[in-house]
């Protein structure tokens, strides 16, 4: 009828699987990361609730920090990322 309102609730995911682009996952990324500071040493971002750190789904943390990284030109495609360990430190390549 004339004045009727219809309301559709409709999850990103599914608004956003036309868009997803072939190639790494933090190109996937929804948007780059809100840096709080960025040197070349340390770069501190802002966490929203809900977004993983890390994880399968395209949009983590880490893929938004990449892509940020990308957009400055300090991380192309096909560099690797290697986290460090679970306590912080990398460990030390194997003596030969």
């Amino acid at each position: 009828m004339a004045g009727d309102e219809i309301k559709l609730f409709i999850l990103d995911d599914v608004l956003d699987a036309d868009r997803r682009v072939e190639g790494p996952a933090w190109k996937n990324a929804r948007t780059p990361a809100q840096v709080v500071y960025d040197c070349p040493q340390i770069l501190i971002v802002n966490k929203p609730a809900g977004v993983a750190v890390d994880g399968p789904e395209d949009d983590t943390l880490l893929n938004r920090a990449l892509l940020y990284l990308n957009k400055q030109g300090e991380y192309k495609e096909n560099d690797l990322y290697t986290p460090p360990c679970a306590t912080g430190w990398t460990p030390a390549p194997a003596a030969l």
